[in-house]
Formats: structure tokens, C-alpha cells, sequence
């Protein structure tokens, strides 16, 4: 009956027939094979079954119906209610669905980037899509598996699909703010699904998901180079100082590479200057929360420095010693990522040379001497330099004696340290021989100290004259045998030879006059120029009076010496001669 009991006699053979009806939404061949027969009850049976075969298709679907019917009972027995019966065929092939994440890839979100801090994550529901479901989700912070709430704005919801629904989007947005911080990793996990569907297996997809927030803010930090007014060269010990500075963040350590050109005067494009001047290192680390560091790079000791010379710096890279989780936006290089450090006369090394190469002495007196002082400079003042110097040998037919006219044909001038310049003295030996201007040449050989102190080859001689002396031009003045007096009768054939001669030096020309006071009208030739050349020692001027035949009484005259010409002659002290014209008629013939 109505309440699975029997009813009636059970001791008589009974039959029935039945058949499967679609009734519900079972669909026979889809869902079960359709069947019909009889069912033979023998005498003492109260129950008999009927097998239906079910289809396991592979189509996700809810609960199904199909009914069973019983008809046409055997004579005496009847048939009692119910007698159709109902078939539910249970949901299969997950009709609710399973929830997973679409891909395991991780997710990276950028804070800084407001157009790229939330991010929509993909969650699949395969096998069926029967019903709503409500999917719960969470956020935790990987390392510790607390609720990542203050770096994310939401950290924990629900998810829903609507009936039919196979794909849906998971929002994650991160929080802003202004700290710099390191990349983080996270979890998001899907915990739990509403109805019948189901969580994924890990065979089947993932429900847990990682998602990491980038670096932040440069985090690492932004490496620039110190201003050129704090870097600089020192000398002792000669090294490049190089200063750095990184802002915004500070976290982790830091290694940045940079490169060293040295730029001579005239060079401008690094790519032509020279890399090996700057010897190590060429890096610079920041320990962690370190903001500036100065490296101290080593100057190769060989290196020349020429003033307004300069050092080019350049930032190439910085790096992290570790991989971080992603690809970091940070450390990295700012501006400026370069700078000049102009070599300063206090560092350089410009070449040693004359900056006065001439000087004029005269020759000492007997028992004194003279110095003849040259200056020698260099621009750049770093280190010590001894500055040899020798004295050439004078051209043939000069008449400079390197043995007998200084007190040194060698010598040495030091500059200390700091010292831009110096003079070169040399000695200048004394001699009583009348002379001529004499010149020589002085050059600056080698340096002791060697590289980076270097001679200047256009500026290595210094010219020195030492100015005539003795009186190369000699002494003017009458012979012994012309001091007079002398008398001469007045005649047409008398006449008085007169000697001048020259003492001392003969090495130049030089030119006297002769003049007879007051002699105009009494002697022929009243004055007359002597020219005593190069070696010439003595010269004559002959007087001879005019015979006008007057009566006269004595007549006395005096002849002189004076000089002339561009260059002045040097007289004695007999420079005059008296000469007397004697009377010529006696006084009572005058009378």
C-alpha cells in the first residue's frame, strides 16, 4: 500500500506488468534506458524489484525525473496506491560547478602606478554551472599568514556567480601611500563555495594564488652624483674622491658601477680621453639605510695632470645583491648620472719650464762675482721636483768660454711641494780681459723625480748675456812721444806729426775727432775724424801752419781729442797736445 506494506493475501501466484514514462526531465536513452515487463510475485513473495539502467553521460546536470508505472495486475489482485512511481536521478559530472583560479601565474600589482593598482584575477567554475553560488576569499600576508588588511583595500570577500555563470573577476586593489618599500608577497586563497559546487582539487586548478605588491616609491633608491663643488682630488695620497648620493628609499644595500675619464685640456668628448689614469675602484656600495658614500679612486702614480685638465664621472648601473620576488623599478641611476672634477694648479702636474728665459749681467770686478737669475714655474704644483740644468756649448766662434766665464756649467733647482716656481741662478766668474757682450744658452734636462713630473720642451733654454766689460772698445789718448809741447816754424814745409793710440781692448770699432782751438786761419786742417777699426792700435794727425807771411809773434794752440760716433770712446788722460807757432819777423821789422 500506500505505506510499503502489503495488503492482502500473499499465498496465491500474483503478476503485473510495468513500464518506464518520461515524465520529468530525465529523457529516456539520455538519461536511463527505457524498460517495461511483468513481475511475477509466487506464492509467499511480498517484494519484487525492477532494475533500470541509468546513462553516465558526460553532461553536468542537476536532479532528474522519470516514473515507473504499474498496470494490468493478474486476476484477484488489485492494484493499490501508489502505483506510479517517481525516479530522481541525483545530480552528477559536478553539475554545481568547481571553483578554481583560471591560471597559477602570479600576480604583480604596481602601487605606484594608479592606473595598475587593482587588478581583476579570473575564476573558473567548470563542470556544471547549475544554481548561484557565493565563492569566499581571503588575503593573507605569505609570511606570516596574517590578514594583509592594511595593504590591501579589501582583503576578505565574496565572489558570486550567477546561475549559468562559468567566469567571473576577482578584484584586488592594492593601498596606496608614500613609504618605500620592498616587493611583498601575499596569498589569496579561495576558503570556501556555497551549494553544491565544490573547491578544485589540487589535480583540478588552484585555489591559492600569489600576488606580490612591486617595490614602492624606489624603495632602493635613486643614486646621483655629488655636485662638482664636493668632489675633488687630493694629493697625498693622490686619489680621485668621488661622492655619491642616494634619495627616497634606503632599504637593502646597493652596488653601483660608474666609469673614470681622464679629459686632457683640449679634449672634450670622453670617448677620446683616457680610461687608465683612474686605477680602482670603480664602484661604490650604499650598506642599508645608507644615503651617500664617497669612494676614493687611486690616481695612477704616472698619471700627468695638466691643469684645466678634468676627470669625467659616469653612473653605468646599480644593482641589488639579491633577486628580489620581481623585477625591482628600483635602484636606480637619477641626475645627474654624470660630472666633471677640473684638475686644480694645487694637483696638476704641468710640465716644468722658463717663464723668464733672458738675463743680462754685467762681469764681476776681480775678486767679486755676479749672478745671472733665470725663473722657472709649472702651473701645476703637486709633488716634488728636482730640475736639472747644464750649460751648453757655445756656438764656433763665440766667445764665451763655458771653463772660465761662470762658476758652473751644472746645477739643480728644486721645487718642494706646493711650490709653483723657482729661480735658476748661475754664477758668473770674474777675468780682466776686455770683452764683448757674451751669450749662452742654459737647458733644463730631466726631472729626478721622473713621471708625472715632466720638462716643458718648448720652453727648456734660457738666454743669458754677460755684458761687455774691460773696455772691449780700448783707451783713447796721445803717444808718450806726442805729449808736446811742440813748436813749429810758420813754413810752407813745416808740419808736426802727432800719435794717438789705443790701450786695452781693440775688439770694436770706435771713432775719434781731432780739433785745434782757435786754429782757424794758422793751420791747415783745424780737425779731422779718426776711425780706429776692429785691432787697430795707432793713428797719425799731421798739423802743418799756413804761410800767410805775416809778421807775428809766438802763437800757441792746443789740439784735442774727442769721441764721436753711435758708441762712445773711452779717453785718457792725454787728450790734448800744445803746439806754438814760432814768430816769424823780428820786432824791429814789425816796427
Amino acid at each position: 500500500d500506500q505505506f510499503g506494506q502489503s495488503a492482502g493475501s500473499t499465498a496465491e501466484k500474483a503478476t503485473v506488468q510495468y513500464r518506464t514514462e518520461t515524465s520529468g526531465q530525465a529523457q529516456d536513452g539520455d538519461d536511463y534506458q527505457a524498460v517495461s515487463g511483468n513481475v511475477t510475485f509466487l506464492a509467499g513473495d511480498s517484494q519484487k524489484a525492477i532494475q533500470i539502467q541509468t546513462v553516465n553521460n558526460s553532461f553536468p546536470e542537476d536532479k532528474e525525473d522519470f516514473s515507473v508505472v504499474l498496470f494490468n495486475p493478474s486476476f484477484g489482485t488489485v492494484l493499490a496506491a501508489p502505483s506510479i512511481a517517481t525516479v530522481q536521478i541525483a545530480s552528477n559530472d559536478d553539475a554545481f560547478g568547481i571553483i578554481h583560479f583560471q591560471s597559477p601565474t602570479t600576480v604583480t600589482i604596481d602601487e605606484d602606478d594608479a592606473s595598475n593598482r587593482t587588478v581583476s584575477i579570473p575564476v573558473v567554475r567548470t563542470g556544471g554551472s547549475v544554481g548561484s553560488i557565493d565563492v569566499s576569499w581571503k588575503i593573507r600576508e605569505k609570511s606570516n599568514g596574517l590578514i594583509a588588511s592594511s595593504d590591501f583595500s579589501t582583503a576578505s570577500a565574496t565572489l558570486k556567480f550567477a546561475v549559468g555563470q562559468s567566469n567571473a573577476f576577482l578584484d584586488v586593489q592594492v593601498a596606496a601611500d608614500v613609504t618605500p618599500e620592498e616587493a611583498e608577497a601575499f596569498t589569496l586563497t579561495l576558503i570556501g563555495v556555497t551549494g553544491s559546487a565544490r573547491l578544485a582539487r589540487p589535480s583540478e586548478g588552484a585555489v591559492d594564488l600569489q600576488v606580490v605588491i612591486a617595490d614602492s616609491d624606489d624603495s632602493y633608491g635613486v643614486v646621483v652624483l655629488a655636485d662638482s663643488t664636493q668632489q675633488s682630488i687630493s694629493k697625498n695620497p693622490r686619489e680621485l674622491n668621488i661622492k655619491l648620493l642616494r634619495s627616497r628609499g634606503t632599504i637593502q644595500s646597493v652596488q653601483v658601477n660608474f666609469t673614470v675619464t681622464y679629459l686632457a685640456v683640449g679634449v672634450a668628448d670622453p670617448m677620446s680621453g683616457t680610461t687608465s689614469f683612474a686605477t680602482s675602484p670603480a664602484t661604490a656600495t650604499f650598506g642599508d639605510g645608507q644615503q651617500e658614500v664617497t669612494v676614493h679612486s687611486a690616481i695612477s702614480s704616472t698619471a700627468f695632470l695638466e691643469v684645466r685638465g678634468s676627470f669625467y664621472i659616469q653612473l653605468t648601473t646599480a644593482t641589488l645583491p639579491f633577486t628580489p620576488l620581481v623585477s625591482p623599478k628600483s635602484p636606480r641611476i637619477g641626475s645627474p648620472l654624470s660630472v666633471t672634477v677640473s684638475v686644480t694648479p694645487t694637483v696638476g702636474n704641468e710640465a716644468i719650464g722658463f717663464t723668464v728665459s733672458q738675463a743680462t749681467v754685467p762681469e764681476p770686478d776681480r775678486g767679486q762675482t755676479s749672478t745671472a737669475v733665470l725663473l722657472i714655474s709649472r702651473k701645476g704644483a703637486a709633488g716634488k721636483a728636482t730640475v736639472n740644468w747644464i750649460i751648453l756649448q757655445p756656438l764656433a766662434g763665440s766667445l764665451f768660454d763655458v771653463n772660465t766665464d761662470v762658476l758652473s756649467r751644472t746645477g739643480v733647482v728644486t721645487l718642494e711641494d706646493g711650490v709653483f716656481s723657482a729661480n735658476l741662478s748661475i754664477g758668473i766668474a770674474p777675468d780682466n780681459e776686455p770683452e764683448l757682450d757674451e751669450q749662452f744658452l742654459v737647458t733644463l734636462v730631466s726631472v729626478d723625480e721622473g713621471p708625472p713630473q715632466a720638462i716643458d720642451v718648448s720652453k727648456n733654454l734660457g738666454f743669458v748675456t754677460i755684458l761687455e766689460n774691460d773696455n772691449p772698445g780700448g783707451v783713447f789718448s796721445f803717444s808718450d812721444a806726442s805729449r808736446g809741447p811742440f813748436y813749429i816754424m810758420e813754413s810752407t814745409f813745416a808740419f808736426v806729426t802727432l800719435f794717438v793710440q789705443r790701450t786695452g781692448g781693440g775688439l770694436v770699432q770706435r771713432e775719434l775727432l781731432y780739433s785745434i782751438d782757435g786754429g782757424a786761419g794758422e793751420f791747415n786742417d783745424v780737425r779731422g775724424r779718426l776711425i780706429f777699426g776692429k785691432g787697430k792700435r795707432s793713428d797719425t794727425i799731421i798739423i802743418s801752419p799756413i804761410n800767410d807771411n805775416i809778421p807775428e809773434l809766438n802763437e800757441t794752440y792746443t789740439v784735442r781729442l774727442t769721441s764721436s760716433g753711435s758708441e762712445t770712446a773711452v779717453l785718457g788722460r792725454r787728450t790734448s797736445v800744445r803746439v806754438t807757432i814760432l814768430k816769424n819777423l823780428t820786432m824791429m821789422q814789425m816796427v
